[in-house]
């Protein structure tokens, strides 16, 4: 009975150690939790603050081109409420067919695109030139799931350069 006393009372010293140990392991995994959900957290914001203060079009579809997100710039940028967004693909924006095939097939070869011009319809049917740059995004398993872009509206430039050369084709006439 003695030596049964003792194995228990073994058992229970062994039992208390790992339940301390466990209780320790418990608190350091709860602190290193809150820290990397800090550092998440902080993280999210930086990325929310740049989606949603960017004068550019700032955008994510999925891998059949749907637009799963745009931040304002872009909605305004074409026209569109922000609930309308949601309910487009790229499709619906470039204003040529064969822009959205080289888009697809662009991030398809490379996984990315840098500086590709394009035009894009507005609401109102009227033109956006923009500059496109974008990453495909991928799963685990390698699988292109969409991509994320930026679009910068080059409208402006692109009716100042128009009227430059209209004014030196002027000159150089009369």
């Amino acid at each position: 009975i003695e030596q049964e006393a003792a194995k228990l009372k073994q058992s229970k010293v062994r039992l208390t150690q790992a339940a301390t140990e466990l209780k320790e392991l418990n608190l350091s995994l709860e602190d290193k939790v809150e820290e990397r959900t800090a550092e998440l957290s902080k993280s999210e914001k930086k990325f929310r603050h740049l989606f949603t203060a960017s004068k550019d079009m700032v955008f994510f579809s999925d891998n059949k081109y749907a637009i799963l997100d745009m931040n304002a710039s872009g909605s305004e940028m074409l026209g569109y409420s922000r609930h309308e967004t949601s309910l487009l693909a790229l499709r619906d924006i470039f204003r040529h067919e064969g822009d959205v095939t080289m888009y697809a097939k662009m991030l398809e070869l490379d996984g990315y695109i840098l500086d590709l011009e394009a035009e894009f319809k507005k609401k109102d049917g009227s033109t956006l030139y923009v500059l496109i740059s974008a990453t495909a995004l991928y799963d685990e398993q390698g699988q292109v799931v969409g991509s994320e872009g930026i679009a910068k509206d080059l409208t402006r430039l692109k009716t100042m350069m128009e009227q430059l050369v209209s004014s030196e084709k002027m000159a150089s006439v009369g």
